[in-house]
Order: structure tokens, then sequence, then C-alpha cells
């Protein structure tokens, strides 16, 4: 068994060298950084033989979930040595992560992956998607605003954060948003490291009614201006973001920007109703963030949900990294949803209590909102009981969750 630690000051170049390595191996060779380039937000993660073998960063995550305010963690920078790849450091890593979250009693663990069936023979699930969209500034015409109106844009700085955190919290007001922090406004949003990008906000009488971070990308033979995000108050705010957009047409080939995959089918902001020509702006959707349940036993009424009918049912689960969410759990149901889960004894028998099979990441979207227990059920990812699986979808109804912030590789 290996020793997981917090990494100490004198391997964190060791650390940077492994996380470079996993996501930039084009860059060559890892060269020592100043520490004023480093991010300070989360916390380094080792995996220890005679070496570190695997590392990690955890941040504090807290999401909106279920009208609560949901203690959850990010796992990002996985990486492993590459001499000893394929041994099981990672997994091991990730289990000892969870096992850290778990007492910390953090609910949920996101992490954005490299490959979606790696994580997903670990127990994460898919919660969200993304819509990625890319247009010429000139097919912009019919999303962007014709002139400048009443505002005015302005670039902003990290000391402006408190000015967008409105906009950002009205707009992107979905299930799994997150609670950010001062420190995640300037380290994510105003500061990206090696991506720096601009941020400019649409203003109306000094209020920010909109704003975009965006960085140029590419060379003379065509650069794309790419928005890592917008927000805007309203859809005149978001027609301006847009005409800015538009007016960089003496810089840049294209725009990309980026919607929940909902976009797509038109909930929510949907681009094709704002174009001139709706063809001339096609979506690509691939899969975004990936959580799972911490501990069940604490989290299912913990996360909440609303009431059922049927007011006891046992979820059998399977958990291929925590023990602890191997097994039987009794749950019972009271007036406000889910009161208790109690993980039940080897001796324990259900006596013909409706029952629910099913692992550990499908549980784990029915309880984020991501999918229905009706079609997991569907899918054969639940079997079982009917009023049990009915039961858990009363529990816990779709929410259409998105998770936004992406810190998979920041180093």
């Amino acid at each position: 068994m290996s020793d997981y630690r917090p990494v100490p000051e004198a391997d964190e170049n060791t650390f940077r060298e492994l996380v470079h390595y996993a996501f930039s191996p084009e860059d060559g060779p890892f060269e020592d950084a100043s520490s004023d380039s480093e991010p300070t937000i989360g916390d380094h993660r080792g995996l220890y033989d005679d070496h570190i073998t695997a590392v990690c960063r955890h941040y504090d995550l807290p999401v909106e979930l279920r009208a609560s305010v949901i203690a959850a963690g990010g796992i990002g920078g996985v990486a492993s040595d590459p001499a000893q790849r394929r041994e099981g450091h990672v997994q091991e890593l990730l289990a000892e992560s969870l096992a850290e979250y778990r007492d910390r009693d953090w609910r949920l663990a996101f992490l954005w992956p490299f490959d979606v069936g790696f994580y997903t023979n670990m127990g994460w699930a898919t919660t969200s998607k993304l819509a990625t969209w890319e247009i010429t500034p000139d097919d912009l015409d019919g999303m962007a605003a014709t002139d400048a109106g009443n505002g005015r844009f302005e670039r902003l700085s990290a000391d402006d954060w408190p000015r967008l955190e409105p906009v950002q919290r009205a707009d992107h007001d979905t299930a799994l948003a997150v609670r950010r922090s001062e420190g995640w406004w300037r380290e994510f949003v105003f500061d990206r490291y090696d991506k720096t990008p601009y941020v400019y906000g649409w203003v109306v009488d000094g209020d920010v009614r909109g704003y975009l971070a965006y960085t140029i990308q590419g060379g003379d033979d065509g650069r794309t201006l790419v928005v890592r995000e917008q927000a805007a108050i309203d859809t005149a705010a978001r027609c301006q973001l847009f005409r800015f957009c538009r007016d960089h047409d003496s810089q840049v080939n294209q725009i990309k920007f980026y919607t929940p995959a909902e976009a797509v089918t038109g909930d929510g902001f949907d681009p094709h109703l704002y174009l001139d020509d709706p063809g001339a702006c096609d979506a690509t959707v691939t899969a975004g963030a990936m959580a799972r349940l911490v501990d069940v036993e604490a989290d299912l009424p913990a996360i909440g949900g609303t009431t059922a009918t049927t007011t006891r049912f046992d979820l059998v689960v399977t958990d291929p990294l925590a023990d602890w969410n191997d097994g039987r759990f009794q749950v019972t149901v009271g007036d406000d949803g889910i009161e208790q889960s109690i993980r039940a004894s080897d001796e324990y028998q259900s006596a013909q209590i409706p029952t629910a099979h099913l692992g550990i990441g499908p549980l784990s979207q029915v309880v984020i909102g991501a999918r229905s227990a009706d079609e997991l059920a569907h899918s054969g990812e639940i079997t079982g009981d009917d009023e049990a699986i009915t039961a858990l979808g009363d529990c816990f109804q779709p929410t259409q969750p998105m998770m936004r912030e992406n810190f998979w590789a920041v180093r």
C-alpha cells in the first residue's frame, strides 16, 4: 500500500513536472516556474512509494443543488509518473481522495475526464453536456445588437469581480452552479496562468449587464476568438456581447463559444433563434464534467429531494472504488424527502421491501438530476422492483444540471 499525503513544499517542483508532462508534453521538458505563476487555490495531494507515483489537486467546490448549497470537491491535475503507468496508482490516488472527501463531509466529487470510459469504470458519471458553437463574425448579425444604445463596453480587471458576480449568478442559475469565492474569480476567470483572458463588461448606468472572458488563438493564417465564459442579465445584454464579438471581424476569422447542450434543442438560449441564417452555426455536443457520490449513506438525506408515495425502499449499490458504498441501504422517506439512509448489515434480509439495484454512477446521476430513474431503468442501468425505482425517481427528479467550472488542466 502506498502512502497518500499532502505534497510538501520540497516536492512541489516534481508535482508541477508530472502535471506538465501529463497535459502539455508537446511543450518539451518542464522548466521550474516561479511561485508567482502557480495557482493558490487547491490542495496538492500525492501518492508515494519511495517517490511520488501520482498526484492531483483538490478544490473546495460548493454547488447549488435542489434548493441547497452542497459541500463538494473537485479533482483536477490528475497525473502519474510516466515510468509507472498502468500500475493502479491513479486508481489508488482517487480512492484515497474519496476517503478524504468523506472525512470532510463533502457530498460530491467532480472532475473533467481525459477519457470518459476510464472514470466511468471507477464510478464517475457524466452530469452535463456542452455545446460548442463556431461561426464567422459576419454571420453573427442576427445575434448582435445593431448599435451601442445607452451602454458601453469597459475593460475589467480582477478587482471588478464583485460587479460580475450578480450577472453570473443570474445567468448561470442552474443545478451545480458553483458558489465562487473571490479567489476563484481571480484565478479561474481573470487569470488562467498561461492563458490569461481579456475580460470586458457591457455597462449601463454604471452597472455591468453582461460580460465575456475570451482569448484569441491562432496566427496570421487564421485567428479564432474563443469565448471562455459569457453571462448576461437579459437578451439585450447578450446581443451586445455578440456585437462585441462581431466587431472583431478585422482580427479574427471565427468566433467560438459554449452553451449547455440543451440550447441545441431550444431549451434556454438557442443561437439558432437569433441568426439570420440558422444554418451558418452548428453545434458539436460533447460530454462535460463527471461526478459521483462520496458516501451514499450520508449523501442521500443531505442532498434531499422531494417526497415519494413509498415511504421505505432499499437500494443495492455497487461501487468499484469506495467499499463503504458497496452494499444494501435502507432508505426511509418522510414529508420532506429522504430522512435517512442506513447501510444494512450482512445479516439483514429485505423482507419484501421494494428494492432497486444500480451502480454508484447511475445513482449519482439520479441524485444530481442528470438522468431520471425511469430513463436509467429503460436502459437497464437500474433493475429491481418498479415501486423502488419509482420512489427513487420521485425523491430525485431531473434538474438539468450544468457544471461550468473547468478546472481539469490548470497547473
